[in-house]
């Protein structure tokens, strides 16, 4: 991959909110208004356990800029399940297939670690994202847990 990824940690919340800025008319129609503050609230560094928990994974260019963000919430809903969430690509760069080469490496990064199974939670209003998701393999999950969104899932 062209990219380097790293955890996201408090002191990169300014380079998030940059990037969430420069998608703000996307995010705006989605009803998504990530505030400053709710960011710094919500990226902490969860300790060294890298089977459970929540991690923000970023993916920063050759200039080291922020491109895409990944919400990976790890050993949910069962143990050898990741659940996909808030994930982010530059407006810049949208539309020229980075969201799908960016997915093939976190897919065979968590097929890696044995993970087997993937969740993806899309806000109903998200007219664009079930296309993505489905050319990326995933079909409606069996459960939908919540009526607000569409749950979609497939085997890594």
């Amino acid at each position: 991959s062209q990219f380097t990824v790293r955890s996201v940690k408090e002191t990169d919340i300014t380079d998030v909110y940059r990037l969430y800025h420069g998608n703000r008319r996307y995010y705006r129609a989605e009803g998504i208004k990530p505030y400053l503050q709710d960011l710094t609230d919500v990226i902490t560094n969860p300790g060294q356990d890298l089977s459970k928990g929540t991690y923000f994974v970023g993916f920063y260019d050759e200039d080291h800029r922020l491109t895409a963000i990944l919400d990976l919430t790890c050993g949910y809903p069962q143990e050898n399940s990741a659940f996909i969430g808030w994930f982010m690509v530059d407006a810049g760069k949208q539309r020229q297939g980075i969201g799908s080469q960016l997915f093939a490496d976190i897919r065979a990064s968590l097929k890696a670690q044995g993970y087997d199974h993937l969740l993806v939670g899309i806000r109903k209003k998200s007219e664009s994202a079930e296309p993505f998701w489905r050319a990326q393999g995933f079909k409606p999950a069996k459960e939908q847990p919540d009526p607000e969104g569409v749950w979609m899932e497939r085997r890594i």
